[in-house]
């Protein structure tokens, strides 16, 4: 779980409710190899599980998880190109939000995400998961 080890590096002297700055995020990118990438990917996953366990009216909670998954999204992004078919398969993830949060990781990537994304587009069942693909596509511009 070296995964876990280099998040409680990057969050060194911050409080519980401060967010990893970007620096330390794309530090924590940089350690990554592809173990770690799979044990981020189901992170993503627990939180997503999570998120839907929590009650609609709690939603300091909820945000909590979001704010979580948006900094692991930022670390998709912050990858090395070599590491992106890794962070790719996180477009396969059971769990539309996990899905969801890959694909904005993704798109950070520019054009070399765009093939990842056409396929994870043309096999997404979630309609409204299905179009937000359709617009990090869109975002990327034409081939």
């Amino acid at each position: 779980m070296r995964f876990d080890e280099f998040v409680a590096e990057a969050r060194r002297d911050l409080a519980a409710w401060d967010a990893i700055p970007e620096a330390r995020l794309r530090a924590l990118a940089d350690k990554l190899d592809p173990p770690e990438v799979t044990e981020l990917l189901i992170s993503l996953d627990q939180l997503s599980a999570s998120f839907d366990a929590v009650p609609d009216w709690d939603g300091d909670e909820r945000d909590s998880i979001s704010a979580a998954q948006a900094a692991w999204s930022q670390v998709i992004g912050f990858l090395k190109p070599s590491l992106q078919p890794e962070a790719d398969k996180g477009l396969a993830s059971p769990w539309p939000r996990s899905r969801k949060w890959v694909v904005l990781g993704l798109e950070a990537h520019g054009a070399r995400a765009k093939p990842a994304l056409e396929r994870a587009w043309a096999k997404e069942c979630d309609a409204r998961l299905r179009g937000f693909i359709a617009d990090a596509i869109s975002r990327l511009g034409p081939n």
